[in-house]
């Protein structure tokens, strides 16, 4: 019973390991989140418009030049510096959850 216990805990860290979110899946999120907000979609022709196909490039430089990964292997902390407000995000098994 303990090793079966074992190799579960081993099989959930890995899992963790493999599925921790990296600076690009958060580029992605903000770009959902933000667009979500807006009340739009990625394929909207007003996003197509402005954005056209560099709306991935400038979510992820956004998120890269404002925000700060904290990688703890099983999952990261994402901090986005917004001016006066900070942000934060965990990222854990490819979601984001807002802290705070």
């Amino acid at each position: 019973m303990k090793k079966l216990i074992l190799v579960l805990v081993v099989m959930l860290f890995g899992a963790m390991f493999w599925t921790n979110p990296g600076e690009k899946e958060f580029g992605a999120f903000i770009k959902t989140e933000l667009l979500s907000r807006l009340g739009l979609t990625e394929n909207s022709a007003l996003v197509k418009e402005i954005a056209g196909e560099k709306l991935d490039q400038l979510t992820e430089g956004v998120a890269a030049e404002f925000g700060e990964r904290h990688n703890y292997y099983l999952f990261s902390v994402f901090e986005v510096d917004m001016g006066k407000d900070e942000l934060y995000f965990l990222g854990i098994v490819n979601q984001f959850i807002p802290l705070q």
